[in-house]
């Protein structure tokens, strides 16, 4: 791993390349955001010198996984890619053990495959040993025109199935180096780094610049509670009436439109926006964007070991919606209870990694608490604006997160000129399992 660290901070250093998060690219989650194709191909994760590697065997059959979508802004898929990972093998007796990538295009229809890497028959044993595998605009291996996602693809093949081998891979990171499209306005962050840690208090959190700013982690006295993982969104989407969703990550159907941007550190205006702020005591993020017909404006401050989130939606035009969520938070699976505190309610329980949602209800305070970690969240509705019908959903998905969803106006027709507001304060504390409702209630 320090090899291939080495490597890649190489090119980072002298080429202007970003990182691209691959969907549990480190495997830490076992085989979740990855799929087997064929459903019987025998693919595992295993413990392998301190960290998880995937293992992909074959006998006597073929068989594969396909990682989750990556999903490209337009310069991205215009541009150049490298794909680093470490690669160790068996010595292959017939069939083939490919490295590919699928381009995607908006609808998550497969454009093509492209072959990254092809081990073969005359291929020996090899030990662990890094490849950077390019692909993309400076190579022969372009990806097609209306590209605007990826998955990465490991597979044994032969044409009647006759293959046997076992790899196995791990470290998985993919760079890109977007294109300069011609005639595209620069974005308003283009001055901004593509993503932003901060340490507030006893809180840490990321920005990130592929949701349109939107958090991206939330830690809490050095523990992972909010997840890091893209695809797990923050912020807000919108589902529209015939489109689908739109908004934070969504791009798969359109794109929001940033119109404003402003950070502030302890009070003050940011004007060279940095990556990292590792010792604050306040951070203010402005953000104002066109969704459709939609201009979604929002406040996050975090401040005092508390997370202040609040969002303004004004419809441009009329506007039918299923529903928005605004307010996303993706939990870490390690949240174990689920309390409402809204007086006179009796909604608690377990999370069980049922996939159902344990809370469905119009309610204003919500807790869940990390029976291992002893450490509780508390969510409280401090606004909700012409948003009826509304709901606060947890959704209890296993391997995933137990998510939470400030539904609003659900199945709704906004008129034009029409407002909703939201707002929510998110509490994280400290507490044992035998009075952390009662602590939470006190906070």
């Amino acid at each position: 791993m320090t090899r291939l660290l080495l490597m890649l901070s190489a090119v980072f250093a002298f080429v202007s390349l970003h990182a691209l998060e691959i969907p549990n690219g480190n495997f830490a989650a076992g085989l979740d955001r990855w799929e087997k194709q064929p459903a019987g191909s025998t693919v595992a994760v295993e413990d392998a010198d301190g960290g998880k590697v995937l293992a992909v065997s074959a006998a006597k059959a073929n068989s594969g996984v396909t990682s989750g979508k990556i999903n490209l802004s337009p310069e991205e898929a215009a541009g150049s890619f490298t794909l680093a990972l470490e690669l160790k093998a068996e010595a292959l007796p017939s069939g083939v053990f490919g490295i590919s990538i699928y381009p995607l295009d908006k609808s998550g229809k497969r454009l093509k495959q492209i072959s990254l890497l092809l081990r073969s028959v005359k291929d020996k044993t090899t030990d662990w040993r890094v490849l950077q595998l390019p692909f993309g605009s400076r190579t022969a291996k372009k990806l097609p025109e209306g590209t605007a996602a990826l998955q990465l693809r490991f597979s044994f093949y032969e044409k009647s199935g006759n293959v046997t081998g076992k790899v196995w891979l791990r470290n998985l990171a993919l760079s890109s180096k977007p294109a300069a499209l011609k005639d595209a306005a620069p974005r308003i962050d283009a001055n901004w780094p593509r993503s932003i840690t901060a340490n507030v208090g006893d809180l840490g959190i990321r920005l990130e610049s592929r949701s349109f700013w939107t958090l991206y982690r939330v830690d809490y006295l050095g523990k992972r509670i909010g997840q890091d993982v893209y695809g797990s969104h923050y912020g807000h989407v919108f589902s529209f009436k015939g489109v689908g969703f739109v908004g934070s990550g969504h791009v798969e159907n359109e794109e929001e439109q940033m119109q404003e941007l402003k950070l502030e550190i302890d009070g003050a205006p940011v004007t060279e926006v940095r990556a990292d702020y590792p010792a604050v005591s306040r951070l203010t993020l402005i953000r104002r964007a066109k969704v459709r017909t939609l201009e979604v404006s929002s406040v996050l401050t975090v401040a005092d070991n508390r997370i202040d989130e609040a969002a303004e939606v004004t419809a441009l035009a009329d506007t039918e919606l299923n529903y928005g969520y605004i307010c996303m938070y993706p939990w870490v699976t390690g949240f174990s209870d689920y309390a409402v505190l809204d007086k006179d309610s009796d909604i608690r329980g377990k999370f069980t990694d049922s996939k159902k949602f344990m809370i469905d209800k119009p309610v204003t305070k919500v807790a869940i608490y990390d029976e291992e970690l002893g450490i509780g969240v508390l969510t409280t509705v401090m606004e909700a604006v012409n948003t009826e019908p509304r709901s606060e959903r947890y959704w209890d998905m296993p391997n995933r997160y137990r998510k939470h969803y400030g539904v609003v106006a659900i199945k709704r027709t906004l008129k034009a000129g029409e407002k909703l507001r939201y707002r929510t304060v998110t509490t994280p504390f400290k507490a044992g399992k035998e009075d952390w409702i009662e602590t939470a209630r006190g906070l």
